[in-house]
């Protein structure tokens, strides 16, 4: 079972302690209760400390992240993150593998520099994260969300 992403935190100026014990970023999920969510496609986005990372213009949402504590151990970044296809089988209409796609994105502002949540609704689509000093613009993290919109004309692939 796939679940949306709607929340991040990463650690900042280099401390093991600003989301979890010992944990350099966090992710919060939620179940999808409109029908069953399948992922394809996945592929992984490397970032320098500071970048914003995005899978929209892919077409994609965030499915996961990874994040250092100012060094680059995410595969020889700073912060990366997994992209996915996203797939909607809706039980309400019983159209099945409908493909889901990003709208109205936008970045949701940090409650104290470590933690971003997405507005009711929306789900991950991007992650800002820093090194030792705030470079999302004044935080050390950022996350991005949009609204999930199925294709109405798309072939069903």
């Amino acid at each position: 079972m796939v679940m949306i992403m709607t929340f991040t935190c990463g650690a900042g100026h280099g401390g093991h302690s600003d989301c979890a014990s010992n944990i350099a970023a966090e992710i919060e999920c939620c179940k999808v209760t409109e029908g069953t969510l399948t992922s394809t496609d996945c592929e992984i986005l490397p970032g320098d400390a500071g970048e914003m990372l995005s899978c929209a213009p892919k077409g994609m949402f965030l499915q996961g992240v990874c994040g250092s504590f100012n060094n680059t151990s995410c595969f020889g970044s700073s912060h990366n993150i997994r992209c996915c296809k996203y797939f909607l089988d809706e039980t309400i209409t019983g159209t099945p593998n409908r493909r889901m796609y990003p709208v109205e994105v936008g970045i949701e502002p940090s409650t104290n520099g470590y933690d971003s949540r997405c507005s009711s609704g929306k789900i991950a689509v991007g992650r800002c994260a820093s090194g030792a000093t705030p470079g999302c613009s004044v935080d050390y993290t950022l996350i991005t969300c949009a609204h999930g919109a199925p294709c109405i004309d798309c072939p069903l692939t």
